[in-house]
C-alpha cells in the first residue's frame, strides 16, 4: 500500500538537507501516492499541520518536487532560520495576530502567483495553526484565494494536491511517519463545472465553495481521530489485522499501512468502532506491559496474543457486513 521513499532523487541542496534531517529524526518514512501521476505543471499542495517544523522538513523531503512553502513571517526574525527559509524559497505570510494585515500579504499572493505561473509546486498549511491533537482545525480561505487568484492572473492547468501527514508518535525521536498524497483537484475543471463566471481571490462565494472542497479532500487523507489514544488503539488493531500469525511471517508491517488502515477503521459506524477502540487499547496495554510487539507475539507462542485474538474477532464481526454489502472500499 505505502511506497518507501528511498529511491526518490534528492533535488538539490535543500532537499538533501531535508532528507538528512528527516532520516535522522524518523527511522521509517512511507509515502502513499495517488493513482494518477502527480506530474509537472503548476500545483498548490495543501497539508495538515500536526508536527510544526517537522511537517515542512518531511514534505520538502517527500514532495514530488521541491515545494515553495508559505510560512509565517516570524521565522525570518531568527537570523539563521531566516537565511535557510530564503534559501529554500519559502514565501512569508503575515498573520493578523502577528501584527500583519491584508496589505501586508499582497507580496505573498504575488509571489505565489509568480511561482505557480512558472510551473512550481507551492505548499500551504491551510489550517493556519499547528494542531496538538490528531484531527484538523477548520481550513481557512488562504489556499482557495491563492488558487483562484493565480487563475485570474492567467495561470492555467493548476491542480490542488491534498497531502495528509501522519505520525506514529510526533514527540518521539526515531518514530515513524506517513505522507499520504491524495488525488489532485483540477482547478480549471472545477471552475468549468461550477457554471457562472468565477472571479479571483475576491470572489467570496467561489472562495467559500473551493475552501469547502479543499477541506473535504484534505480530511480524506489526513488523520481524523478525536485524540491520540483512539489513533493508537485503531493503529494497533490495524496491525493485528495485517500481521500473519506464522513463525515464518515477513517483517513487521510498515507504519504507512497501519496508518491507512487505522484511518479506515476510524470511519466504521458506531457502536462497533467504540468496541474496536476498546479492544485495541487493551491489547496495546498488554503489549506494553509485556514489553513486546504484535509482530513478535504473532510469530511465536505467546499468551499476550490472546488479546490480539480479541481484536481479530472484533474486526471480523465488524467488517463482514461491509464485505457482504460490497461497500468496504480500498
Amino acid at each position: 500500500m505505502a511506497d518507501p521513499v528511498h529511491d526518490r532523487e534528492p533535488g538539490g541542496v535543500v532537499r538533501r538537507l531535508a532528507r538528512m534531517a528527516a532520516n535522522l529524526v524518523y527511522r521509517d518514512i512511507d509515502v502513499q501516492l495517488p493513482h494518477d501521476p502527480v506530474g509537472q505543471g503548476p500545483m498548490l499542495a495543501v497539508a495538515n499541520h500536526f508536527g510544526g517544523l517537522a511537517d515542512g522538513v518531511l514534505l520538502v523531503d517527500t514532495a514530488p518536487r521541491r515545494p515553495r512553502i508559505v510560512a509565517r513571517d516570524v521565522i525570518w526574525n531568527i537570523p539563521l532560520v531566516g537565511r535557510l527559509a530564503t534559501a529554500a524559497g519559502m514565501i512569508p505570510v503575515h498573520r493578523a495576530a502577528d501584527g500583519g494585515g491584508r496589505a501586508s500579504n499582497d507580496q505573498m499572493f504575488a509571489s505565489a502567483y509568480t511561482s505557480l505561473a512558472d510551473g512550481d509546486l507551492v505548499l500551504i498549511f491551510p489550517e493556519g495553526v499547528t494542531m496538538d491533537v490528531p484531527h484538523m482545525a477548520e481550513v481557512r480561505t488562504g489556499a482557495a484565494r491563492i488558487a483562484l487568484g493565480a487563475r485570474e492572473s492567467g495561470v492555467r492547468g493548476l491542480r490542488i494536491l491534498p497531502v495528509g501527514v501522519h505520525y506514529e508518535d510526533k514527540a518521539a525521536f526515531r518514530s515513524r511517519a506517513l505522507v499520504n498524497i491524495g488525488e489532485p483537484i483540477p482547478l480549471d475543471a472545477w471552475v468549468d463545472s461550477r457554471g457562472p463566471v468565477i472571479g479571483g481571490a475576491d470572489d467570496r462565494q467561489a472562495v467559500v465553495e473551493l475552501t469547502a472542497l479543499i477541506d473535504q479532500r484534505l480530511r480524506l487523507v489526513a488523520p481524523n481521530y478525536p485524540d491520540w489514544d483512539q489513533a493508537h488503539a485503531l493503529e494497533t488493531a490495524a496491525g493485528v489485522l495485517l500481521t500473519d500469525v506464522d513463525p515464518g511471517a515477513p517483517p513487521p508491517v510498515g507504519y504507512g499501512d497501519l496508518a491507512l488502515l487505522g484511518s479506515r477503521l476510524n470511519r466504521l459506524p458506531e457502536p462497533g468502532r467504540t468496541e474496536l477502540v476498546s479492544a485495541g487499547a487493551e491489547y496495546r496495554q498488554a503489549l506494553h506491559g509485556s514489553r513486546t510487539t504484535d509482530h513478535a507475539v504473532a510469530t511465536a507462542a505467546d499468551p499476550v496474543r490472546s488479546w490480539g485474538w480479541r481484536v481479530d474477532v472484533a474486526l471480523v464481526a465488524l467488517l463482514l457486513p461491509f464485505a457482504a454489502m460490497g461497500c468496504w472500499s480500498p
